[in-house]
């Protein structure tokens, strides 16, 4: 992992609140490539965004993943002699392309993160 620069992730959701996006074990098939690439891009469906939060904590999905991440861009410090420095731990770089999902998976995906079965 240690060469990889660009990681591109399908992210389950996205907080429109807070420009994050979740990413569970469903999602990233290699935990480390969300932290350890350079840059991270995620596809989204616009359909799969929520308001806030309270709205994403509420996705039954919470509940049941066994490793999940909210992600909002790379992290920043200016710790050192006050001088910015951004992506100092995890990714340098976050991009998010809106981008529909198949329409089969996106009915898939309603009936999870609803918690219905479908009949």
């Amino acid at each position: 992992m240690a060469d990889v620069d660009v990681g591109v992730v399908r992210a389950a959701f996205g907080v429109a609140e807070t420009g994050s996006i979740w990413l569970s074990e469903q999602d990233l098939r290699v935990n480390a490539l969300a932290y350890l690439a350079q840059h991270l891009v995620a596809l989204l469906d616009p359909g799969d965004i929520v308001g806030n939060l309270h709205h994403a904590y509420r996705d039954p999905r919470f509940k049941t993943a066994r490793y999940a991440v909210l992600v909002t861009g790379p992290s920043a410090t200016a710790d050192i002699e006050g001088v910015l420095i951004q992506g100092a731990q995890g990714v340098r770089s976050l991009t998010i392309l809106l981008v529909p999902r198949p329409a089969k998976t996106r009915v898939s995906r309603q009936v999870a993160a609803s918690g219905h079965a479908a009949r």
